[in-house]
């Protein structure tokens, strides 16, 4: 038969389709002639491979393949950073990356994705026993008298307030063009729970009265009155008072919240999209749980209702707000205000006097009954003249109670005069909301004991008409002992 060359330029050059259809079958033909009976296929192999058992094995033994391009066994680990093989490379050995089992959504906090495993763990469920988030007790009760010196100065009248979300005196604005106090409700936790700012040493009492009126946001400062103030740093906004606390894990259940914990709200417009869209979780909102007196528990313990002190858009702006008045509390944080020091509600530096005195307020003075009261900027009374009949300065009153828990207290602050040794002619003086009294301080200091789990008490000095009080000093201090 004809050589290969020949063939193709018989079909390339063929005319008639018959001579064609021959040229072709003779060079395909030839082709596997020349494959058959030319070459030896399993003896090329052998020689290919040898001395190696395997082409693999030959083929890593060439030096062509330099050292640096090799890439030889290696285990990657996940991090937050992606690691690249690059082209050009040659795998001499294993590459494992490796898995993990415990990459499960369950495991991931709700609203992250990892490797592209969306998160559904809700930090606002139940925990087990040994992990609750402890109450801070007194030291939470402090933050609250703090956050609630803001309602009763507004209560009674001694300041006026505009909201202005987003835009208060930590951006440098104090007053509208109306002369009122901007305010919302970062500005009021940030100046109780991460400041220990109450009412009477915040910016808005005692400052010249006027419009547009600015301030330098670097002179709030946080006070050290305190254990649990400190400064706020890069937080700001409801919605990163939020994530401070969650990404702190101090998220509790809503049917546990105690004084001083902190409500994280996402308000939503009747559409159900909301308010705000771009900051942590959509929290537009934010507030302190008040007193004990305003929470209620079922039989089991269980919180059923409690109010909450916080700063919104309405008239009153400083409102205490029921629970079952809103519906959108995503999720309860719980500060833990307690020093680095002893923790113990059992402390002689807690003063539980509440901040507000209700017959006057902070350097100011009162004539009650042509008797003078002047209270000082670090709480003491100073009093004068002689009253026309017996007079009452209250401290906190029957409408605004404190609350103290069982245990045991001494009260102090009662200046001792010689000619008071008995009786109720003149002292610091503790009653139950009833009127029933509890303690007498005639300037020895007075310790009695709370029997029930929450008692409802308010505290005065009275002051009988025979009684000069020219001269003397109250420094009220309530401590719990035991």
């Amino acid at each position: 038969m004809a050589s290969i060359n020949k063939l193709l330029n018989t079909i390339k050059s063929a005319v008639y389709g018959v001579d064609i259809r021959k040229a072709i079958h003779d060079a395909i033909l030839q082709c596997y002639i020349d494959a058959t009976q030319s070459i030896d296929v399993n003896k090329e192999i052998e020689e290919a491979k040898a001395p190696y058992t395997t082409l693999k094995e030959k083929i890593e033994s060439m030096t062509g393949i330099s050292d640096d391009i090799k890439l030889y066994a290696k285990i990657y680990t996940p991090t937050t950073q992606n690691q690249i093989i690059t082209k050009g490379q040659y795998l001499a050995g294993d590459q494992t990356i490796l898995g993990d089992a415990n990459l499960k959504g369950e495991n991931i906090v709700k609203g992250k994705t990892i490797f592209g495993v969306d998160g559904t763990a809700d930090l606002t469920s139940e925990v087990e026993a040994d992990e609750k988030i402890i109450w801070t007790g007194a030291y939470a009760n402090q933050a609250v008298q703090v956050a609630r010196s803001y309602w009763d100065a507004r209560v009674s009248g001694k300041v006026a307030f505009a909201y202005n979300g987003g835009h208060s005196i930590f951006e440098g604005l104090l007053t509208n063009s109306d002369g009122k106090y901007y305010f919302d409700c970062s500005t009021f936790l940030l100046l109780v729970i991460f400041l220990g700012i109450d009412f009477y040493h915040s910016p808005f009492y005692l400052i010249s009265e006027g419009s547009n009126l600015t301030i330098d946001p670097t002179t709030i400062v946080a006070r050290n009155d305190y254990p649990w103030a400190f400064d706020r740093g890069n937080v700001r906004y409801a919605a990163d008072i939020a994530e401070y606390f969650y990404k702190q894990g101090r998220v509790i259940p809503i049917t546990e919240v105690m004084p001083g914990d902190i409500t994280c709200h996402a308000a939503t417009y009747e559409d159900g999209s909301y308010h705000i869209k771009n900051r942590f979780m959509h929290i537009s909102h934010v507030g302190i749980v008040a007193e004990e007196k305003y929470i209620q528990r079922d039989s089991e313990g269980k919180v059923t209702y409690f109010e909450y002190y916080n700063v919104t858009s309405v008239n009153n702006v400083i409102i205490r707000t029921q629970s079952t008045s809103r519906t959108d509390i995503v999720f309860v944080v719980r500060p833990d205000y307690r020093p680095r020091v002893d923790v113990s509600e059992v402390n002689s530096n807690i003063n539980l006097m509440p901040l507000t005195y209700k017959s006057c307020e902070i350097n100011s003075s009162v004539t009650i009954n042509n008797m003078t009261f002047k209270v000082n900027s670090d709480g003491s009374i100073t009093t004068s003249k002689q009253p026309t009949a017996g007079t009452t300065f209250y401290i906190s009153s029957k409408s605004y109670p404190i609350y103290l828990k069982k245990g045991t207290y001494k009260l102090t602050g009662c200046p001792k005069r010689s000619d008071t040794t008995t009786g109720k002619t003149w002292g610091l003086v503790i009653k139950k909301k009833d009127g029933t009294d509890v303690a007498w301080d005639l300037g020895n200091g007075a310790t009695f004991t709370i029997t029930q789990d929450f008692a409802d008490i308010y505290i005065y000095i009275y002051i009988s008409k025979v009684k000069d009080s020219t001269g003397y000093k109250f420094t009220p201090k309530l401590i719990r002992t035991a």
